[in-house]
């Protein structure tokens, strides 16, 4: 009789809990990630977050407590402070499909809403598409909906765009076209924060290209008040390891598994290079979790200026980026890719990478610069930022126009550590005959987007840099099938990464202990108090493609 009764006693109990948390499912709620935790932490911050990760991480839950936390105008959710919001307050919640809000997006709101006092307008109620749910929030006497918090349902599925009216607050679940997320952007209240999240699984690129653009080299670290957040599946405390591991069996052999369990980018269009193979595609995964921000080091240099009296030259203050500092008796190799230094979307920027030089698996990029600067004044840059990593030899593009103007640039200011490349386009040129820097062609650039290839599978560099491992995501082969950047982006950072692995090879990492008798600029470097590197380890015998020699591009 006392068991029967203690069975009744628990069962009374466990439904008195259960009622509760239906009528106020946000007081029983516990972030189950560390993206639902990260997020909130973001946002309360005023910065714009962007959530990308798996199927099935908690993304769309995460982000739907934070919306109807806001709504009721909640302090705290789960002990996390949160961004205190005008109550009663508007929110919109951006969705791809009906269907997807339907089962998905909405699904998750009502869960988090319960029965706590709301009242819902439909848009279609016999297919359950939610227009508006009206949400009363805490400490608030009306029984009026019409006073209580909004949460207003957009799908782009209906082809309009965001109407007008100010908003609080904004999520977006799954990509959104950008063109709306910029609508919603504008939609702030006066003197008031906007508070903004994206909560996505990166399907298709046409949906997440400029997205993506938005956010770049934001990765964990805020940038210009945004931050792109990265979970796999794994990551969700609220999955047993049964169920994953039955995820893991179903999506085995889909062309989007990396999206699906890790939340990577995927491209079927099978034209990206770096990313048709998953395997590589993971491994750009695993890179770009490992970048982190550079220290930005100022220094004074002088550049070119054309002027009505003529061309002059003047001094200009610039940032490099510097990921490790430069180690006593280490050797580094500085690649220079110049430029216009025209700053528009039609224009490459100029860029620079210094790699040090060491065994593969040991290698890794250093310093980088990327902006529009001036070829003169890129080559200026390039011997100061050359001598403070112990006069790493320098390499010059030479094609076209703008080789020569940083190759000025860098010998006026007195550098003189350059590699050389051995002439043969024309036949009549004498037997080794060499030029300062190089000259790329087509076989070139494929040779080193091999070498890209090869060091992503073997992992054989370190890249900190989020801007390089960007750029090669963003790459594709064009119509004549040549390999050149996406319509709106860049594409020096992938030719001077694989003209650096190239050159790493060949040089390898040489001993600079032999004593060799010093040349005549070599003697007025020392005089001047510059670094002073051997002519014998500057002249390095570099032949162009297509030679079966022992140094030939392949």
């Amino acid at each position: 009789m006392d068991a029967a009764l203690d069975f009744t006693r628990i069962g009374l109990i466990s439904e008195a809990a259960l009622g509760f948390e239906r009528r106020d499912p946000l007081s029983c709620f516990r972030f189950k990630s560390v993206g639902q935790e990260l997020l909130c932490l973001f946002v309360r911050e005023e910065i714009e977050a962007y959530w990308r990760a798996g199927n099935q991480s908690g993304k769309t839950f995460g982000g739907a407590a934070l919306g109807v936390a806001l709504a009721r105008g909640l302090k705290e959710l789960d002990g996390l402070p949160l961004p205190k919001v005008r109550t009663p307050s508007v929110g919109y919640v951006l969705t791809q499909t009906y269907k997807q809000q339907s089962t998905s997006t909405q699904a998750a709101y009502l869960e988090l809403i319960g029965d706590w006092p709301h009242h819902i307008g439909y848009v279609d109620k016999a297919n359950d598409y939610i227009s508006t749910i009206w949400v009363k929030p805490d400490g608030c006497k009306s029984d009026d909906h019409r006073k209580w918090s909004k949460i207003v349902f957009h799908c782009a599925q209906t082809g309009r765009s965001i109407p007008g009216g100010r908003i609080d607050w904004a999520h977006a679940d799954e990509p959104p076209k950008m063109s709306m997320w910029r609508e919603v952007r504008a939609r702030t209240r006066r003197n008031s924060p906007l508070y903004r999240w994206i909560t996505a699984t990166p399907l298709d690129r046409n949906e997440w290209e400029e997205l993506e653009r938005d956010f770049e080299g934001a990765y964990l670290v805020p940038l210009q008040r945004r931050v792109l957040l990265v979970t796999s599946v794994w990551d969700n405390e609220a999955l047993s390891k049964a169920h994953i591991d039955k995820l893991m069996e179903d999506w085995r052999g889909d062309p989007y598994f990396d999206a699906r369990t890790k939340g990577g980018l995927v491209d079927l269009s099978g034209k990206n290079p770096f990313t048709n193979n998953p395997d590589m595609a993971a491994q750009l995964g695993r890179w770009i979790k490992k970048t982190f921000p550079p220290k930005m080091v100022p220094v004074q240099i002088l550049l070119e200026r054309d002027t009505e009296d003529g061309r002059h030259v003047g001094n200009l203050l610039v940032e490099y980026e510097e990921y490790f500092p430069y180690e006593q008796g280490k050797e580094y190799l500085l690649e220079l890719d110049p430029a216009q230094g025209i700053n528009d979307p039609y224009h490459d920027p100029a860029n620079i990478h210094v790699f040090l030089r060491e065994r593969p698996g040991k290698r890794k990029l250093v310093a980088r610069y990327n902006g529009f600067l001036g070829s003169y004044g890129l080559g200026f840059l390039g011997s100061v930022i050359g001598w403070r990593y112990n006069g790493a030899i320098m390499n010059i593009d030479m094609g076209g126009a703008y080789g020569d103007a940083a190759l000025r640039g860098a010998t006026q200011a007195g550098y003189s550590n350059f590699m050389l490349e051995l002439i043969e386009e024309r036949a009549n040129k004498a037997a080794e005959t060499f030029r300062i820097g190089y000259k790329p062609t087509g076989p070139k650039k494929w040779a080193s987007i091999g070498d890209i290839q090869r060091a992503i599978m073997e992992d054989s560099i370190f890249i900190p840099s989020q801007a390089i491992i960007t750029c090669l995501l963003n790459v594709t082969v064009d119509e004549i099938g040549r390999v050149a950047a996406v319509k709106g982006r860049h594409d020096e950072d992938m030719t001077n990464l694989g003209n650096g692995l190239i050159d790493l090879d060949r040089l390898g990492v040489t001993s600079m202990a032999k004593p060799v008798q010093p040349a005549f600029h070599d003697a007025v470097n020392a005089e001047m108090g510059r670094t002073v590197v051997p002519a014998i380890y500057r002249t390095i015998k570099r032949p162009t493609a297509g030679r079966a020699k022992p140094w030939s591009r392949r």
